[in-house]
């Protein structure tokens, strides 16, 4: 499926000079359907918020719905995947959403030119199925990347093993499961003061099923974010960082705190007809017990 993207910049590592490169950058895009022949409508709007949504759906295997909206500092993915047949064919999707930025460090200190920093972001979300008589699972994935730091996450939750974590780096409080709720703190990262750092967020919301009545669902669709009313990141004494107008003395202002999520978008668009309906019916939290 197409991609949104403003102010685009190509790039090729996320170190280095900044001088050639355009920021901020959004994208939020859903992706291509994993079952072949499948009618998709998709629907993209916003120069800020991105968001993107896809429906696919293929009478005779399933349908699947993905969703993703990408502001400052704020991003989420959503993705659903239902399965009506006992064919060999499964369902599957994902939504993904990146945000990049430049973010300035200094420091009251003089002579300062180099600080150790981590960030908090909030993840909150759900990853849910219904195996009825196949099989279903979901994941979410995300990283970010600060300066030379690159952290990633990836977490499964499908009706052969449960919930589990493949990777995790970040320090957490809170709780990560099938449903999720946890402030993720990054390791630290040395960054240079008085200079613009590259700052990237990715997230991706999977899921997949196969078999007949199976659906699944995974529910990011805002909800990686830096956390607000405290600090961003963390910072040695006499430290700040600035970044436009969404990120002021190490202060979040989240931009989409007024704004619905793309799974409630979703549920006021028409034109989805039959996978539209379908994937309704079933409400990612109602979906396991």
């Amino acid at each position: 499926m197409k991609a949104i993207i403003r102010q685009t910049a190509v790039i090729l590592l996320l170190t280095g000079s900044t001088s050639a490169l355009a920021f901020p950058r959004f994208v939020a895009q859903g992706g291509t359907p994993s079952f072949s022949a499948a009618q998709c409508s998709d629907h993209q709007d916003g120069d800020h918020p991105v968001n993107s949504m896809v429906t696919c759906n293929r009478p005779d295997v399933g349908a699947v719905f993905a969703s993703a909206v990408s502001s400052f500092g704020h991003i989420g993915a959503f993705a659903q995947a239902d399965s009506h047949t006992d064919s060999s064919l499964g369902t599957g999707i994902s939504g993904e959403a990146v945000f990049e930025d430049t973010l300035i460090f200094s420091s009251s200190n003089p002579g300062q030119t180099v600080a150790d920093v981590s960030a908090n972001l909030l993840l909150h979300g759900v990853l849910d199925f219904a195996a009825g008589m196949g099989a279903a699972g979901d994941s979410v994935e995300g990283a970010v990347t600060l300066n030379q730091g690159f952290f990633f996450f990836r977490f499964f939750n499908n009706s052969t093993d449960g919930f589990s974590i493949e990777q995790n780096p970040f320090s957490v409080s809170g709780t990560l499961g099938p449903t999720t709720d946890a402030v993720l703190t990054t390791p630290r990262v040395e960054v240079a003061l008085n200079t613009p750092i590259i700052l990237r967020l990715r997230l991706q919301s999977s899921a997949s099923t196969g078999g007949n009545g199976a659906v699944a669902a995974t529910d990011f669709g805002g909800s990686f974010k830096f956390v607000s009313g405290s600090d961003a990141f963390n910072l040695p004494d006499g430290v700040t960082v600035n970044a436009g107008t969404w990120l002021v003395d190490n202060r979040f202002i989240d931009p989409l705190a007024a704004v619905p999520e793309p799974a409630s978008w979703a549920m006021m668009i028409a034109g989805f007809a039959v996978a539209g309906a379908t994937l309704r019916r079933r409400h990612p939290r109602a979906l396991h017990a």
